[in-house]
C-alpha cells in the first residue's frame, strides 16, 4: 500500500498506541534492510518523522518499567 506524505499523519493517528509501537519496530527493521540499497530509506524517514513523536515517550516509559 502506498501513502502520500500528506496522508501519513492521518494514518498514524488512526492507530492505537500498541499499533504505533509495532509500526515503529517495522520502520527500524526497514532501516536495517534498506542498507542494501533498495531505496526505501527516504520513505522510511518520512514515516519515522511522523511516528516517533507519538511513540518515543511510550517506548521510553516501557523500557524504564522493564529495567
Amino acid at each position: 500500500m502506498a501513502f502520500k506524505s500528506a496522508d501519513i499523519d492521518s494514518a498514524v493517528k488512526s492507530l492505537d498506541q500498541e499499533q504505533q509501537d509495532v509500526l515503529m519496530k517495522y520502520i527500524y527493521r526497514g532501516f536495517e534492510m534498506s542498507s542494501d540499497g533498495n531505496g526505501y530509506g527516504a520513505q522510511l524517514l518520512v514515516w519515522h518523522d511522523k511516528v516517533s513523536p507519538r511513540t518515543f515517550y511510550h517506548i521510553l516509559v516501557q523500557h524504564q518499567m522493564h529495567t
